[in-house]
């Protein structure tokens, strides 16, 4: 889920923290998203929510910006928290088919210490996620746009939302992107390598698991979640 607001920069956790006067969780990456840790030592939600849309707030004023972005998955479960301190943010959710999305978590997964590569967990996880998104149809705020209408028309998509939230367009940006993602993509995310080149479809690699794994994400996933998903897209017909 992305995490929009007028007012842009994602800062690294340990900075976030320091600048809240919170306590450093022991062991932390220094790059992780917030979202991502445990958060059973944090305090409340949405006093974190609020420090943290604070801070987001006064790095996009130092900037000399008018809103930020922050994009991490668990977003979905800190929504209301985000919401109830600025009730002007706004949430763009979205979401990819299954498979490709179940495949593409699996072999990243493989490079990333702690993370589980049991499809059939990484599947019921895919299950909660779309769960969620899908609870928040018809909410004020909400923006709904599956990955694939969003590669195939993401300069359309990128303006649609920008104007919904009453941002001026952003000339050039899928000419742009290339520069902008090299910028933000880390050089230890190695599985972020061919994100930096153009927007375009790739093969999902759920063809390159053994038909036993393919099994498992297919009896495990609920389909009909995505159908349903699809159905709810805000920008429908802007991708063709």
């Amino acid at each position: 889920m992305l995490v929009l607001r007028r007012q842009a920069s994602v800062p690294l956790v340990r900075k976030f923290l320091d600048d809240c006067d919170l306590p450093q969780p022991p062991g932390a990456e220094v790059e992780a998203p917030f979202a991502a840790w445990d958060s059973s030592w944090l305090p409340r939600p949405r006093v974190l929510a609020g420090e943290a849309v604070g801070l987001f707030d006064h790095l996009a004023g130092m900037a000399g910006k008018t809103a930020w972005l922050e994009k991490t998955p668990d977003h979905l479960t800190w929504w209301r928290a985000f919401a109830a301190v600025a009730p002007d943010i706004h949430f763009v959710h979205i979401q990819r088919e299954p498979e490709a999305a179940i495949a593409s978590f699996f072999k990243a997964a493989e490079g990333w210490t702690g993370a589980t590569t049991d499809l059939a967990a990484i599947s019921r996880k895919w299950n909660s996620a779309l769960e969620r998104s899908l609870a928040c149809i018809g909410r004020p705020h909400h923006v709904f746009v599956s990955y694939e209408s969003l590669v195939d028309a993401p300069h359309e998509i990128a303006e649609a939302i920008a104007a919904g939230v009453g941002l001026s367009p952003v000339p050039g940006f899928s000419l742009d992107y290339e520069r902008v993602a090299r910028r933000v993509v880390l050089a230890r995310e190695t599985h972020k390598a061919r994100n930096v080149g153009g927007i375009s479809r790739t093969p999902s690699g759920f063809d390159s698991l053994t038909v036993a794994q393919q099994n498992t994400v297919k009896g495990t996933v609920k389909r009909s979640l995505y159908d349903a998903f699809v159905r709810s897209e805000t920008f429908a017909g802007l991708s063709g």
